[in-house]
């Protein structure tokens, strides 16, 4: 990675203008507005997309569906590691119970008229003891240093299946935001931290390539691995519209058009999607809805279990 500028200012500043931008997105009127659009939107593009598949429910695979529901606990994983490693990058020791139930909440709220999963995960940062101005920074370098490995390696599988124009693009893209996460970042995450965000980012990406391509042998798609990587550009893409609450049918829109460069049909693409975000949500609502009837119990003893992990 290259070598941070002694100069932090620049970085301060695109971090600032980051997080202005997502202050205004904050308003509960653009929320309301922008879920008011997406939601319906959603809902067309799975209907037409089912249709355009030809796929009646009693066709649909239920193994690889399963290994989906299984793969979500992994993938929370991933994203709890990467916030202990971001958070500890930026000073506060934070348990790994408190980490875990942020990243269930912000995932949850991408259905709700809230904030994103981003700005619920930044105001948790902040709630441990981050200042807001290193928080919005550390949030930027994490975001970038997620698109720039994401698009690297999405790239990459693209020229391995000959799509070498896309995959050229997109690698190049890759390339041009590693020096820019540095820039962001400056010395306010060190190496050893960068190196282990960029490892529980790469797990990540792998976790939902996998998941993606478990949802294709569910609709019955021949897809590959190589071009399920593709595919992995499409969520920090979507993520980056941080304004629009939890990039719902925008994420799956970004998989349409980019499985046309890896020779996937976008219907199959949206509705792989689609239904690993479904089931992605689903079982975080059975996991969060069994958490709050454990932590009732545990307020009926006590409360105990609360006082574990701060």
């Amino acid at each position: 990675m290259a070598a941070a500028p002694r100069d932090p200012r620049w970085g301060e500043r695109i971090a600032a203008g980051i997080e202005r931008l997502r202050a205004a997105a904050r308003r509960p009127r653009v929320q309301v507005v922008a879920l008011a659009v997406l939601v319906p939107l959603f809902v067309v593009g799975v209907v037409a997309s089912w249709r355009a598949t030809s796929i009646r429910l009693d066709q649909l695979a239920l193994l690889p569906l399963l290994a989906v529901a299984a793969a979500v606990p992994l993938a929370v994983a991933a994203s709890t590691w990467q916030l202990l490693t971001l958070t500890r990058a930026l000073g506060p020791e934070v348990g790994w119970r408190s980490a875990l139930r942020a990243v269930v909440l912000g995932t949850l709220s991408s259905v709700l008229p809230a904030s994103s999963g981003t700005v619920v995960r930044a105001g948790a940062v902040v709630y441990w003891g981050v200042t807001p101005a290193a928080a919005a920074r550390g949030m930027a370098f994490d975001a970038l240093l997620w698109l720039a490995i994401s698009l690297l390696y999405a790239g990459a599988a693209a020229v391995l299946i000959g799509a070498v124009g896309a995959g050229a693009v997109m690698a190049g893209a890759g390339v041009l935001l590693v020096p820019a996460s540095a820039l962001v970042a400056g010395r306010l995450v060190g190496p050893r931290h960068r190196a282990e965000l960029a490892m529980a980012r790469g797990a990540g990406i792998l976790i939902d390539v996998l998941r993606l391509q478990a949802c294709f042998l569910a609709l019955g798609a021949p897809v590959r691995f190589l071009e399920a990587s593709v595919l992995a550009a499409a969520a920090p893409l979507a993520a980056a519209l941080f304004f629009l609450p939890g990039s719902i049918g925008v994420r799956e829109g970004f998989v349409a058009a980019i499985g046309l460069a890896a020779g996937i049909g976008p219907g199959a693409a949206f509705l792989a999607a689609a239904l690993n975000r479904l089931i992605d949500l689903s079982v975080l609502l059975v996991w969060e809805g069994g958490g709050l009837l454990l932590r009732g119990r545990g307020d009926g003893d006590g409360g105990r279990d609360g006082a574990r992990d701060g």
